[in-house]
């Protein structure tokens, strides 16, 4: 029973949301009202009034000059300024982007046609008011996510972009806190190392959302093995070992690639994770399975796919032409085959000649990257 109110309540709530009307003072209290703000108005001088929305911890002044309008239950407005204070004198938290300096609430209400924006604000600041306690302030925790992001050398990381409470990394990922009931959020620090403070807050946690809507491929063992949640998904496969490719450069370079990682790979575009740690973690793999990603597809634009077998007819001329005595010199080609094996911790080349036999360390990112423009200049000689 409590499982069909709560999903009835939902309904209602997502049905009043789905209209979240026009920039008025009646709608923005309606919205506030609906993420369990309370909200009051006060005369500041004869000219600015001030409507407060207020939570546990967080108070919102939105200041405004009040507009002359014909319909008398929706007053529009001058907005004047928006400030965000907290109860717990919490001066570390942050509502404005990283990139420009500007107030996201303030330009929730001034650069949109109607609410839909400042509602998704409501919403994470909701999330972060309510479920808030004197052990787990997740305004805090907000900006120790943002902190322990750069401690990882090779992410850039901005956040309130776009005017939404996220975290952007590489501008690859979407990172934020939001209300899943399947989620018990840890509450796990870095000051110089991890500490696990032991304090969880239920039905909270970490979200990753892929910035343009993309896919990307990660073995289901790196998803399993820290506890990522992870919901529409499909098999991938970066290398089909019946598959072999000629260079459309160089006729004489063939080239197969063979998939030996631990697991499967799988297509993902979102991810759910209780703890930022390994959350981290599988980010950073990601971020290398991307970059692997596409390099292979790059790799198999400039190479044509042939049939293995069929394509042997050429091999059989050549050997024509040797047995009827023709000169070696005249019919001997420098032909290369090479192999490229997908493994946990490494990709492994392997060819007749020295120059395409080489080992690439995967376990760490510089050496991926250096690993990999070097075998894109020795294909595409």
């Amino acid at each position: 029973m409590q499982d069909t109110f709560h999903q009835k309540l939902s309904s209602i709530v997502k049905i009043l949301k789905s209209s979240p009307g026009s920039v008025t003072v009646q709608n923005i209290q309606r919205l506030s009202n609906i993420h369990k703000f309370e909200t009051f108005i006060e005369t500041i001088n004869d000219k600015v009034k001030r409507l407060s929305i207020a939570g546990k911890i967080l108070v919102m002044d939105i200041d405004f000059i009040e507009l002359p309008s014909k319909n008398k239950d929706q007053t529009r407005f001058e907005l004047n300024d928006v400030r965000l204070i907290l109860a717990n004198n919490n001066n570390s938290f942050k509502y404005v982007n990283t990139e420009n300096g500007e107030n996201i609430l303030k330009n929730c209400l001034l650069n949109y046609p109607d609410l839909s924006k400042f509602d998704e604000t409501l919403e994470t600041l909701s999330i972060f008011d309510q479920v808030s306690h004197d052990d787990f302030d997740l305004f805090d925790y907000y900006m120790k996510i943002y902190d322990a992001f750069h401690q990882i050398p090779e992410f850039d990381v901005k956040m309130n972009t776009n005017d939404k409470f996220t975290i952007i990394v590489q501008d690859m990922f979407e990172v934020s806190l939001v209300n899943d009931e399947r989620l018990n959020l840890s509450r796990i620090e870095y000051n110089g190392e991890w500490n696990d403070k032991k304090q969880k807050i239920n039905d909270v946690g970490l979200q990753v959302k892929f910035i343009g809507d993309v896919s990307i491929a990660i073995t289901k063992n790196i998803l399993l093995q820290n506890d990522l949640i992870f919901d529409d998904s499909k098999k991938k496969k970066l290398f089909d070992s019946n598959e072999v490719f000629k260079s459309k450069k160089n006729s004489n370079l063939t080239f197969q690639g063979f998939q030996f990682l631990e697991s499967e790979v799988l297509l993902i575009s979102e991810v759910f994770s209780n703890d930022l740690p390994s959350l981290m973690k599988v980010l950073v793999e990601l971020h290398k399975f991307s970059k692997l990603e596409r390099f292979i597809e790059q790799l198999k634009q400039n190479f044509t796919l042939i049939d293995k077998f069929a394509d042997l007819e050429n091999e059989d001329v050549r050997l024509n032409d040797f047995l009827n005595g023709e000169s070696i010199d005249e019919i001997e080609v420098e032909h290369h085959f090479i192999t490229m094996s997908l493994k946990q911790q490494q990709i492994e080349l392997k060819s007749d000649d020295s120059e395409y036999n080489f080992t690439i360390d995967t376990s760490i990112q510089h050496k991926l990257d250096e690993g990999l423009e070097k075998l894109k200049g020795i294909l595409e000689k």
